[in-house]
């Protein structure tokens, strides 16, 4: 027996799919500035779990690229892309932040008492 409230986020989720699929119009490509990177996944994680949870962000790319008539002559190039996720969770970003807390751990602890699980506890969920 499913609970009633997965069902109805469930037909939500689908509902806002299906909508946002049949109203969406291609939006033409503007270049932007290399500098300027939007992060639409992002933005749809800071307007709720739903908009995210449906991957409303996807929506631009999908209507952009995804016509499955003329497949063949889609070509994405990697500038058109924007970024994915939150900027502090990139991977230089993640590393220092990390080395900050490994050496914090020494500095508390010493070298030989140091625990890779607790700095990765900390790195987790600060």
């Amino acid at each position: 027996v499913v609970p009633i409230g997965y069902v109805v986020l469930f037909g939500l989720i689908i509902t806002r799919m299906i909508n946002t699929i049949l109203l969406a119009t291609p939006k033409p490509h503007t270049p932007r500035p290399p500098n300027a990177i939007r992060r639409p996944e992002m933005e749809a994680w800071k307007q709720g779990l739903i908009s995210w949870l449906s991957i409303s962000w996807a929506t631009e790319w999908v209507t952009r690229w995804g016509n499955m008539t003329h497949a063949s002559a889609v070509s994405v190039k990697a500038d058109e892309l924007d970024g994915l996720g939150d900027p502090d969770d990139e991977p230089t970003v993640g590393y220092k932040r990390l080395l900050v807390i490994w050496d914090e751990e020494i500095k508390k602890f010493g070298l030989k008492h140091a625990s890779v699980i607790r700095v990765m506890l900390r790195f987790v969920t600060l």
